[in-house]
């Protein structure tokens, strides 16, 4: 199926695997508009198609999500990359901390796909995001293996309930992005290293890696209800 002239609506697509969502989809002549948490910076903006239209959002705000879709207009997909869930001791973490996480990613993704779905065209999709951690729990992740197993639930539901819409899910694994900078370069570097030694595959993923099978999702018109895990064979080891 051609992707030509389609739209596509990332959010959170200012960085990490939104990003190179983006620069992918780019690529395929798609019309793009594309959500950020934060201001959008017009360096970032420059790497991208001029005709690219930007908006801030933040996806955890219900009304703000839904004056957003009433906003843009008709649209053919919809993908949501961008949200981030907390870490830490099940014990010790702070209850309202916990609930932050199935906010933004839960919550934030069901409201996207309500009030996005009655803006698709005929022959649509939607692409959301979990994580492979949903069927590999580990210690201080209470919050991260909950919420990407509720959005894999969520996924499955909405493919029955949005019929023809497709609805599948994308759960990476450990992938090679910013949110790993803060760390000191040296425990990254073994880290990875370490990894990369275990998975069957040999190395870290990169965000084109995810970015491609979010492609293959908008363009593969049988495929829905699915979690795609895009981990390198993590949870074979």
């Amino acid at each position: 199926m051609s992707l030509l002239k389609k739209r596509l609506i990332i959010i959170g697509g200012t960085s990490r695997i939104g990003l190179a969502t983006a620069k992918l989809v780019a690529s395929q002549s798609m019309q793009l508009v594309i959500t950020g948490f934060n201001p959008i910076d017009q360096s970032l903006k420059d790497t991208l198609p001029k005709d690219t239209q930007f908006y801030q959002l933040d996806i955890a705000n219900e009304d703000a999500v839904q004056t957003f879709f009433k906003s843009i207009g008709e649209f053919d997909y919809l993908t949501t990359p961008g949200s981030m869930v907390p870490k830490g001791s099940f014990l010790t973490m702070e209850t309202i901390r916990a609930k932050s996480g199935f906010n933004s990613k839960y919550w934030g993704q069901y409201y996207a796909a309500k009030y996005g779905t009655p803006h698709i065209r005929r022959g649509g999709a939607i692409v959301l995001f979990s994580g492979m951690v949903s069927q590999k729990p580990q210690k201080n992740l209470v919050v991260m293996a909950s919420v990407n197993s509720a959005v894999e639930g969520l996924g499955r539901a909405l493919a029955i309930e949005l019929a023809p819409i497709r609805v599948n899910v994308v759960a990476p694994g450990i992938i090679d992005t910013p949110r790993y900078k803060t760390m000191p370069e040296d425990d990254r570097q073994a880290m990875f290293n370490q990894l990369s030694e275990k998975i069957p595959v040999g190395h870290i993923g990169q965000a084109n890696e995810v970015a491609e099978v979010v492609l293959l999702l908008l363009n593969n018109t049988f495929m829905t209800g699915q979690t795609i895990f895009v981990d390198g064979g993590h949870l074979l080891i």
